[in-house]
């Protein structure tokens, strides 16, 4: 599914998407030229970052991503010390750690995960065994030693607990994980609260530390009676067991995709302005009879000036990282969050995030139009030359009951279509694209994109979607070769 790195320097190499730039955002000399994007922080995201980097070369390979997976304290430390041109980080900047950077920053959520208690012990080999809170702290604590505690028995009449010594591990680098995983047990333990407290980086009581989720889903693997908390994803990708955690109605919840949708669901509320304070932004221990408790946005951060970097010196290269970031947290970008066990965002925070971006600027000049704003960014062509959204009709021939739907696109005017999406309420069984393009499912949702052969106005062109039951209905988005949504809506068949 991907490899699992301390780092990663990948390329996203040269030549693709060129001639699909809006004329109004980029000089067509910088068409041509090179640019390379260098960040660094967390490792929550990495095998997410990983993806990106592989497909963003489909949309622009002129631009090569350069990205350290060194945790979230280290993500912050060189964003605040201006050697990166972003940081990524778990946890949300505090203020005093605002108050130290160069300039006003801004938060941008890229995706939304989950932190596992993963476990290897003998004899029980398998995901499932339950764990509370409070017993998770005790054992982080020091205070709960062996495996066949009666804490622990409690939870778990049914499994053959060992009387062995637990082997703690825990992060020993500056980590977001850590600062999502410290504030679960702040949330839930006063002794913890009181005693360590949150962070991403705390006096552990007890314990062996390992760096980055890397080095404690390895540490884990490699010792028998072992548990330490791991990304969801990283726990999947080495064959982890993990526990069902006791959320706060009582109920012991697998993560998953469901479980941490739930727990967003509950606790996102009205977020901050993406130039705000998210410190007080958390999703842990989520109201909700189904919400997994051990949930967490993870964000890049940018400077609103982007100038403020030094390594950020021309505005070609602020509006590559501006268009590589408007990918990610679109559509197109975030489709592949869930392949990966990330939750993708949610529509509200795609929205709040495309406001963030409008509102960066290099030397005073708007680079990125928010979909549905009047502003025009800095550009050196006449306004009247930017793609409009586009005018499109949407049918499927056959009856409601039919598993079968050919799904006409007509468009009628506006911007070129890219990528075209069909959401059905069940899983996708197989997608037929025309020549030119190509199609990927994943459950029920089905894109089809191209490079050479867009829709255009007044063309229509059919894709053929096979349900694993019948498609009474379904919704649709069409995207143009930016990421940007130009068109959505939804079809009933009768």
């Amino acid at each position: 599914m991907h490899s699992i790195s301390a780092s990663m320097t990948v390329a996203v190499l040269a030549g693709m998407l060129l001639a699909s730039l809006p004329t109004t955002l980029l000089p067509a000399a910088f068409a041509q030229k090179s640019v390379a994007v260098n960040g660094a922080g967390a490792t929550f995201p990495f095998p997410l970052i990983d993806t990106w980097r592989i497909e963003y070369k489909k949309v622009n390979p002129s631009v090569s991503l350069n990205y350290q997976s060194i945790g979230s304290g280290g993500g912050i430390k060189q964003f605040t010390e201006k050697t990166v041109d972003f940081g990524a980080t778990d946890a949300p900047l505090s203020k005093a750690q605002r108050d130290a950077l160069a300039g006003p920053a801004v938060h941008m959520p890229e995706t939304i995960g989950s932190v596992v208690a993963a476990y290897n012990v003998p004899g029980i080999g398998q995901k499932g065994m339950k764990l509370s809170g409070p017993v998770l702290a005790d054992i982080y604590l020091g205070k709960i030693k062996m495996w066949n505690d009666q804490a622990i028995v409690a939870l778990n009449p049914d499994l053959p607990l060992p009387s062995k010594p637990i082997l703690v591990v825990e992060r020993s680098d500056g980590s977001g994980t850590t600062f999502v995983w410290t504030s679960f047990l702040s949330s839930v333990s006063p002794e913890w609260k009181e005693k360590v407290g949150k962070g991403t980086a705390v006096q552990w009581p007890t314990g062996r530390g390992a760096p980055g989720n890397e080095g404690v889903a390895t540490a884990v693997n490699g010792a028998k009676f072992s548990i330490g908390y791991v990304e969801l994803s990283y726990a999947l990708t080495t064959g982890m067991d993990y526990a069902y955690i006791q959320n706060q109605a009582g109920n012991f919840i697998e993560p998953t995709l469901e479980s941490t949708r739930a727990a967003v669901t509950a606790a996102a509320g009205a977020l901050p302005a993406g130039e705000e304070l998210w410190e007080a932004v958390s999703l842990v221990n989520a109201a909700g009879a189904d919400s997994y408790p051990i949930a967490s946005f993870s964000y890049l951060l940018l400077y609103k000036e982007m100038s403020t970097s030094p390594k950020i010196d021309s505005p070609e290269k602020a509006k590559a990282i501006v268009d590589l970031v408007a990918w990610a947290i679109s559509p197109a970008g975030q489709e592949h969050a869930k392949k990966l066990s990330y939750v993708p965002l949610p529509d509200s925070v795609v929205a709040l995030n495309q406001k963030t971006l409008a509102s960066l600027t290099y030397q005073g000049k708007a680079l990125y139009n928010a979909p549905g704003s009047a502003t025009t960014p800095a550009s050196t062509a006449p306004a009247e030359e930017e793609s409009p959204a586009a005018d499109l009709k949407v049918t499927a021939s056959g009856k409601k009951t039919s598993k079968l739907a050919n799904v006409k696109v007509k468009s009628a005017a506006g911007a070129d279509i890219h990528s075209f999406t069909v959401q059905l309420s069940a899983d996708a069984k197989s997608a037929r694209a025309p020549a030119g393009w190509t199609s990927e499912f994943d459950e029920g949702a089905v894109t089809f994109t191209t490079e050479t052969k867009p829709i255009k106005a007044g063309k229509t062109v059919t894709f053929r979607v096979t349900g694993t039951s019948a498609i009474a209905g379904f919704d649709w988005s069409a995207m143009d070769g930016d990421g940007n949504l130009l068109a959505d809506g939804t079809v009933t068949r009768r």
